[in-house]
């Protein structure tokens, strides 16, 4: 695009939209204004600068545009589209695992009804939810406790709420009960179980991986 169409485009679209698109593709390629000012050689201040809707250098957002991966005429576009940003996950298109035989992928692990009346004695039921990170770095999953989980320990962070019945969850050196709507956040480091206080104890467990691995869905480490 010659110098003086992209100009106008500038003039069109304007800072303060251009600023907000700066920054949804930095979040979007998980980069702090640091990270992106390294990669684009340009001051910390321009970046912030240029989010709050100030104006900046021309060459300076062709710069900015390719550091994060975007065509120049792209950013300047009438409409701006990263790709994807939204995954949504429907009740009715679930797909339910035992814990004690998946294996860390839903394309290889055996599924299991999504019947509760058709659950086998001993299946501890969860469903990997579709409104996650792709990169596996959020991952929700769906539970049912109808006995004891394995002991397990991963790596990241983990946050559960009971949703009905009630739980408890035990560590090494404590155990907490729940019941619906508590919640808990842990090092998943930490070997935990659950236990269901009460029938049809549901939970909700997101895992929050920064380094996450290739498979989709939850990947159970089991002690012993």
């Amino acid at each position: 695009m010659k110098s003086e169409e992209f100009k106008n485009r500038v003039a069109q679209v304007g800072f303060p939209t251009l600023g907000q698109r700066i920054r949804r593709a930095r979040t979007f390629h998980r980069l702090s204004v640091r990270d992106l000012a390294d990669r684009a050689q340009v001051s910390k201040n321009t970046i912030t600068r240029l989010e709050k809707g100030q104006p900046v250098h021309l060459e300076t957002l062709r710069i900015l545009a390719r550091a994060l991966r975007i065509r120049p005429e792209s950013l300047v576009a009438a409409e701006f589209d990263l790709g994807q940003t939204v995954f949504v996950h429907h009740a009715n298109e679930g797909r339910w695992f035992d814990v004690n035989t998946y294996d860390g992928s839903v394309a290889t692990s055996p599924e299991i009804s999504p019947l509760p009346e058709n659950w086998a004695a001993g299946q501890l039921p969860f469903s990997p939810l579709a409104s996650r990170d792709p990169d596996h770095r959020f991952n929700p999953n769906l539970m049912v406790i109808t006995g004891p989980t394995p002991a397990r320990s991963h790596r990241g962070e983990e946050f559960m709420i009971v949703l009905s019945g009630a739980c408890r969850v035990i560590f090494d050196h404590m155990q907490v009960d729940l019941g619906v709507a508590d919640s808990i956040y842990f090092w998943a480091a930490e070997t935990h179980r659950y236990e269901p206080l009460e029938p049809d104890t549901r939970i909700l467990s997101i895992v929050i991986d920064p380094f996450p691995t290739p498979p989709a869905g939850l990947r159970l480490t089991r002690r012993g």
